[in-house]
């Protein structure tokens, strides 16, 4: 499985970085933060330290719906030319639908990327929804119109699939939605699919088992049905993702590109101090601070990945280098899991889950001190969720 960086701002030079060290494989735009020559620019500086990385663009249409809204944040998406707001009752006609696909396609196409995605809505609650139908009508839509358009050397074309965490825990819709998608005629090449949460605050919003286990349900029908599959805002599930059958997963280097949520466009009411440096344990599963990283280590040395970028924290990283940390540990640990046996992947990440959880207690019982703070909860969510994976799956 490859790993890409979810683009955003404050990139400088991290994504080529990250290439050039081989902790990721290539990059997924963000036209909100770049602008097309930026795109253009970073594309060609990239191609000439590795010829294979690869690059897509994320269409960022689902903010169109909300783009009339007082104080909203489209940055430099005004200065892509297939991109303006639109309202619901506008999607809802087929000829509107289709020409939004073709402006975005066409517009994509004048880029070097691996594949081409084509724009859809965001369901923001339940698949049984106008904007669910909107959604598939993209869908089905993409291929057909992709294939009327005049381009030369034409790559895949993939669909955008967001979706909200409510959407994707009512199991009986969901269930219902994923069979639709792998009955469509004349289906897109692949997914480019992104999962949401109510805010960049609610990380329990996605670290829940339904939602784990249907993600990568998702990402296991729609590969065993012939589609290419790239998640959004993968971050520490991705190794999860790629079992169920991802070919790629992103994450990035500040929250809002680590996790989905609209709130990256929405204005914000007081400006956020920077966030601590963190470092990402591949024996927990967890980020974690450098004090507890030296404290934790000190009675358990494998929290500790010994791997190349520990280096860099000694004694502690350059802000820019923490995210490089970050995709050697993902790396990591889809490289360890990932296998043509599924179920037996699962296994392995299940007693893995469960040898963090025993790690983390007997650190706790060994710390009494209030200076550390052990909420591991998140592990019990990856444990029910691989469980739920295993029985919804059949496997």
């Amino acid at each position: 499985m490859k790993l890409l960086s979810q683009h955003g701002f404050g990139d400088g030079e991290k994504s080529l970085t990250g290439i050039e060290n081989k902790y990721i494989d290539g990059i997924i735009y963000s036209p909100k933060d770049y602008s097309p020559k930026q795109v253009n620019n970073s594309i060609e500086k990239i191609l000439n330290i590795d010829a294979k990385a690869s690059f897509y663009i994320d269409p960022q249409f689902y903010i169109s719906l909300y783009a009339l809204n007082d104080g909203i944040k489209l940055g430099k998406l005004t200065e892509w030319n297939c991109f303006k707001p639109y309202r619901r009752n506008d999607l809802e006609n087929p000829d509107i639908l289709q020409n939004i696909i073709k402006g975005y396609l066409k517009y994509e196409s004048k880029f070097p990327v691996s594949a081409l995605i084509s724009p859809n809505i965001y369901i923001t609650r339940s698949f049984d929804s106008i904007e669910a139908s909107i959604a598939k009508n993209f869908i089905r839509y993409t291929k057909e119109v992709y294939n009327a358009i005049n381009i030369s050397n034409k790559p895949p074309v993939f669909a955008s699939l967001v979706l909200s965490r409510e959407a994707l825990i009512n199991k009986e819709e969901f269930f219902s939605f994923v069979n639709d998608l792998t009955s469509i005629e004349n289906p897109p090449d692949g997914y480019y699919i992104i999962i949401g949460s109510r805010s960049l605050q609610s990380l329990s919003d996605i670290f829940d088992a339904d939602v784990i286990a249907n993600w990568m349900f998702l990402n296991y029908a729609l590969r065993n049905n012939g589609f290419i599959i790239i998640n959004g805002f993968a971050d520490i599930l991705s190794p999860l993702l790629g079992i169920a059958g991802a070919n790629a997963c992103s994450t990035g280097w500040w929250s809002n590109l680590r996790m989905f949520s609209l709130d990256k466009f929405m204005p914000k009411q007081e400006k956020g101090r920077l966030p601590v440096i963190k470092y990402l344990s591949a024996k927990l599963l967890n980020r974690i601070t450098i004090p507890e990283k030296s404290a934790f280590s000190s009675f358990e040395k494998s929290v500790i990945n010994d791997l190349y970028c520990d280096a860099l924290y000694d004694p502690e990283p350059k802000r820019a280098e923490e995210v490089l940390q970050c995709w050697e540990t993902i790396s990591f640990l889809s490289n360890k899991f990932i296998s043509q046996d599924i179920k037996k992947s699962c296994l392995d990440f299940l007693e893995h889950v469960k040898q963090a959880k025993s790690t983390y207690q007997m650190l706790e019982r060994r710390l009494i001190t209030t200076d550390y703070k052990f909420n591991y909860e998140y592990l019990d969510s990856l444990e029910l969720a691989i469980d739920t994976f295993i029985k919804i799956a059949e496997l």
